[in-house]
């Protein structure tokens, strides 16, 4: 079974005041909040799908760079992607604050809770801090437009 995530992550405050064509914030647990990248939404901002995973990281990912600094110039933020397909796969993560990047480029299989980890949400009780947000509860970005929460 396949899954797929292009996101970003973030304190839901965040999100105050902020439209986003083509998709909308969802809340989580701990008052976060994803924004997932639909289709619909990478078409209508301009950029690019998976440019972490696709490893094209030089060319394509500075649109989502400029897009999460202008957005976001006083948050701090995580923007993730994911991909897994019978079980192998990787994810990765570059977090943001005050609209600059402050780390490298991450690639690895704890990638996203190490992000998550940033912006400060706790396992409470789970098995990491994926589980905790529940972010396993769609196998596919588009998936989480199509429950209003």
């Amino acid at each position: 079974m396949a899954y797929t995530l292009q996101a970003i992550i973030a304190p839901s405050s965040a999100f105050e005041g902020k439209t986003f064509g083509g998709s909308m914030p969802i809340s989580l647990a701990q008052n976060f909040c994803i924004l997932p990248f639909t289709n619909e939404f990478l078409y209508q901002q301009k950029l690019p799908a998976n440019p972490l995973m696709d490893g094209d990281t030089e060319n394509t990912f500075q649109t989502i760079r400029e897009f999460c600094a202008q957005t976001f110039p006083q948050d701090r933020i995580a923007y993730i992607e994911a991909e897994f397909f019978g079980g192998s796969g990787t994810q990765g993560h570059v977090v943001f604050e005050k609209g600059k990047i402050i780390s490298e480029i991450q690639i690895h299989n704890k990638a996203i809770n190490e992000a998550l980890k940033f912006l400060g949400v706790s396992v409470s009780g789970h098995d990491d801090e994926f589980a905790a947000l529940n972010l396993g509860k769609h196998r596919n970005t588009e998936n989480w437009l199509s429950v209003r929460h």
